[in-house]
């Protein structure tokens, strides 16, 4: 008979529609090559609701070609990085840079930290992209490719352009943060502790926090790619995973977002006490900034970079005013410490001040590492103490009346 009468054949342990064995007219040499959905119409879809295809394309050269590039890579990193990097991040800040170039950048930072992890986990080495400053650059890059993403709802070539952009973008924090990991786990303690400071700043905004769960939301599978699903989810999961880890045996500080409450009409009034007010409109805003333009400052000396002074003493032992109630007279000082961008001496005075006043953990606990003096610093400086600055002079003033610590 011709072959393709090859007979009938019963499939044991495998039911077909009804309760009996599936029947089957071809020779299966294997239960797996079973394919149910032979048969079957395929579900047309529109052009312009493919899903993209993958960006990440694994491709294995032969091994002298490996090795070569190994070599590369490992020269590259010890002589180059740093400088290139930081170069091509200046161009990108300035806007001196041709179209596209932030793609690149991102590449690099996603690729050459992650063989620097895979290698020789050696942080000096990527120093320059391993800093809050990246994150923030990151998160804006993020921001930005979301916005174009969701203008461009009608034109495919232009938002699947900003979705790979955005893949990019997603990987190089993922990358970001799986370094972060790598230094928590390292046996170097100047290394962990540079890791706990720059977490500490990262966790504490809500921005960053909530990064991860916007892309979630707008998340599209007719216009973004599978690859880009599970590198976010990924993100995220290593995300969650420091954050739980931060806050494991310890309160970990966050930041709110706030609303601004609106202005009264009242303008006028006369009375003194509106002029002396100790916190001006818009006092928040200024602060954020403030803190924003000492906070790199202080993080570098935390971390062991620059000089913090000894001789600082943080009382004044000639007035007539006890010991004991000169704390709050410290923490002015401290605060106008930061207000002039003198990261060292508020440094010193925080931790001098926690020698003389250590009961009640008012500048941070006696064992305490250095995102936990971080995070003191930032709240001495947003705390209503009295002092702001002269907008005329730009002169750090004291007010007549006594802020609430």
């Amino acid at each position: 008979r011709h072959s393709r009468f090859g007979g009938t054949y019963v499939i044991k342990n495998v039911k077909g529609v009804s309760d009996k064995e599936m029947v089957v007219h071809k020779p299966v040499k294997d239960v797996q090559t079973l394919d149910f959905d032979r048969a079957k119409r395929g579900v047309k879809k529109a052009k312009n609701k493919i899903a993209p295809d993958d960006m990440v394309h694994a491709r294995r050269s032969t091994l002298a070609v490996r090795m070569f590039l190994k070599e590369f890579c490992m020269e590259f990193l010890l002589c180059a990085y740093n400088n290139l990097m930081h170069n091509v991040k200046d161009a990108l800040v300035r806007q001196r840079a041709q179209l596209n170039d932030e793609s690149y950048y991102l590449w690099a930072i996603k690729f050459f930290m992650e063989f620097n992890r895979g290698y020789q986990f050696k942080v000096d080495l990527i120093s320059e992209t391993m800093s809050k400053q990246t994150f923030h650059f990151l998160q804006q890059q993020i921001e930005n490719y979301r916005d174009n993403f969701e203008m461009e709802k009608k034109n495919r070539p232009k938002y699947l352009m900003w979705s790979k952009r955005m893949h990019l973008a997603i990987r190089a924090y993922e990358e970001l943060l799986m370094n972060l990991v790598q230094m928590e786990s390292s046996k170097d303690e100047k290394i962990r502790e540079c890791g706990r400071v720059i977490r500490a700043g990262v966790f504490y905004e809500p921005e960053y926090r909530e990064l991860c769960l916007q892309q979630l939301s707008t998340f599209n599978p007719d216009r973004m790619s599978l690859g880009y699903l599970k590198d976010l989810i990924h993100t995220t999961h290593v995300f969650l995973k420091l954050m739980e880890h931060m806050s494991k045996n310890k309160h970990l500080l966050v930041s709110k977002k706030t609303k601004k409450k609106p202005k009264s009409g009242k303008s006028g009034g006369g009375g003194s006490k509106n002029k002396s007010s100790v916190v001006p409109p818009g006092a928040n805003e200024s602060k954020e900034e403030q803190w924003d333009a000492v906070s790199p400052h202080i993080s570098a000396l935390l971390q062991g970079r620059g000089t913090i002074p000894t001789d600082v003493i943080p009382f004044d032992a000639a007035s007539e005013v006890p010991i004991e109630d000169q704390k709050e007279e410290a923490m002015r000082r401290i605060q106008k410490a930061m207000l002039k961008k003198d990261a060292a001496e508020a440094v010193a005075l925080l931790r001098a001040s926690r020698d003389v006043w250590p009961e009640g953990d008012s500048f941070g606990p006696a064992d305490s590492m250095a995102e936990e003096d971080f995070m003191a610093l930032r709240e001495i400086l947003f705390a209503d103490l009295g002092v702001s600055i002269n907008e005329n002079t730009g002169e750090v003033e004291e007010g007549g009346d006594e802020g609430q610590v």
